[in-house]
């Protein structure tokens, strides 16, 4: 079987409770082109691998496209649905200040 990675309407579909307001769509689609992308995914892998918050590896790309809490959280979902295929979970989080704010910090299930 091969891998595929989740697609920004696997995000939409989900379950997840935090989902983009309508006026919001467009810029939350963005986020997702940005976060997903290969190298982005790597970098985040990589991050919580050593105990860093994911988002960290992209925060400064999509800075600019998080300009309200609703962008921001979003942000944060789509992280835990692109690295869930990977084996990760949410296990806390940290406190930074821009651009991120607050931002999860995962492990990877064995």
């Amino acid at each position: 079987m091969t891998f595929v990675p989740p697609t920004y309407t696997d995000f939409r579909n989900s379950k997840s409770p935090c989902q983009p307001s309508p006026e919001n769509e467009e810029k939350a689609k963005e986020i997702w082109k940005i976060l997903a992308a290969p190298k982005n995914v790597a970098k985040m892998i990589a991050m919580a691998s050593i105990g860093e918050p994911p988002l960290l590896a992209c925060a400064t790309q999509i800075e600019e496209l998080c300009e309200n809490d609703n962008l921001k959280t979003v942000a944060g979902r789509m992280v835990r649905e692109i690295l869930r295929p990977y084996g990760f979970e949410p296990k806390g989080e940290k406190d930074f200040s821009k651009p991120v704010g607050k931002a999860a910090t995962y492990f990877r299930e064995q």
